[in-house]
């Protein structure tokens, strides 16, 4: 194990998305979190995701890249991008995250719609998202667009701002401190690109796991022997050897296999962190989820990851439960998010004993 995770045990979230209020208690390290459609599932994975990176407003508009909005400019109505992070887009309400970690110490992150240039008076903005990276531009009430900005309360009570703007000339942002502990989004559909694939495998050659990541592999694929970095039409991917003639590209064994690939590596990349999966079940047979859970269970542990992922799937909630129900440690809590009688989003969670009881008479759980 890496180390002693200080990880979160409480989440409150305020006016973010569809939540009004919604409390997530008696997290453990893995956290599996269902519901039905809409009912905020990938929007409680953004705001910890979000909350997670500390001091980075930028983080709210990466969440935005996730759901597909991946050009944030003026023609593409940087306004209404903003205005979908708050609840009924009334960014007059801030959004409010806040956490206690398994130690009661305490973190505040408040989101806050920027729409008037008094406020930056002297703001020094050292990086620009746009095609003059080096400049600083001054922003004033005829060339200000709309911005957010990010106010973060640490454990000690010290309170850093950030903010994020966007201009006729860009999107510009204060650099901010990189947190001490990295946090991981992996969406539902998602293929890591080369360079990342890379340098994540890499670092498992280096620190002497390659064996087990490979023997992880094995879940999906037996007959794997080995995993080699290759170029593969130009780019540089994984290929196993399966004993055919030639080594395969990953590429052509199966989104399966590329998936599952996707999920160890990043949680071996976030060491002390947190890892967020949304639909982690995509591409993956039901047969095998009991081993994949518990093949992230392991990772999870030795790498002292916090791990929250979403699922449609009662295949996926049941596997993941008989997995960490077998295992050395019942590391694992099942949430389940549902409209109350007042329409607000409010989340369930059920112990060992609880979901034991509720699968053994195979009761609905999903919601």
């Amino acid at each position: 194990m890496v180390g002693d995770l200080e990880m979160y045990s409480q989440i409150e979230v305020q006016n973010f998305r569809g939540f009004d209020d919604l409390v997530l208690s008696n997290l453990k390290r893995i956290n599996l979190i269902a519901g039905k459609n809409n009912s905020g599932k990938t929007a409680l994975l953004e705001a910890i995701f979000i909350h997670s990176g500390w001091y980075n407003p930028e983080l709210a508009l990466r969440a935005q890249v996730f759901r597909g909005i991946r050009n944030i400019t003026i023609s593409s109505s940087a306004a209404g991008v903003i205005q979908a992070i708050f609840r009924n887009l009334d960014v007059d309400k801030s959004v409010e995250i806040r956490s206690k970690d398994n130690k009661g110490r305490s973190r505040y992150s408040t989101i806050f719609f920027v729409n008037s240039s008094n406020e930056l008076e002297g703001l020094d903005l050292t990086t620009s998202f746009s095609d003059e990276p080096e400049t600083r531009p001054s922003f004033s009430s005829s060339n200000l667009i709309k911005g957010l900005g990010l106010r973060f309360t640490n454990p000690d009570g010290e309170e850093t701002t950030r903010y994020l703007l966007i201009s006729p000339r860009g999107v510009h942002q204060q650099v901010s401190p990189p947190p001490e502990s990295q946090s991981v989004f992996i969406p539902a559909i998602y293929r890591e690109n080369s360079p990342e694939i890379q340098r994540k495998f890499s670092e498992q050659v280096r620190a002497g796991r390659k064996d087990m990541l490979v023997n992880s592999l094995r879940i999906l694929e037996p007959r794997l022997q080995s995993v080699e970095l290759l170029d593969f039409s130009g780019e540089v991917v994984p290929y196993g050897d399966v004993g055919a003639k030639q080594l395969i590209p990953f590429p052509l064994m199966g989104e399966g296999l590329n998936r599952l690939l996707n999920l160890l590596l990043s949680v071996s990349d976030a060491p002390g962190g947190t890892v967020l999966f949304d639909e982690v079940e995509n591409g993956l047979h039901y047969s095998v989820l009991p081993e994949v859970w518990r093949a992230i269970g392991q990772a999870a542990r030795d790498f002292d990851v916090q791990v929250f992922a979403t699922t449609h799937s009662y295949e996926c909630i049941r596997a993941a439960h008989e997995a960490f129900r077998s295992g050395p440690d019942y590391d694992f809590r099942y949430h389940r998010l549902d409209r109350g009688q007042s329409g607000g989003i409010e989340a369930i969670t059920y112990s060992e004993e609880e979901m034991e009881a509720a699968l053994d008479i195979n009761y609905e759980v999903r919601g």
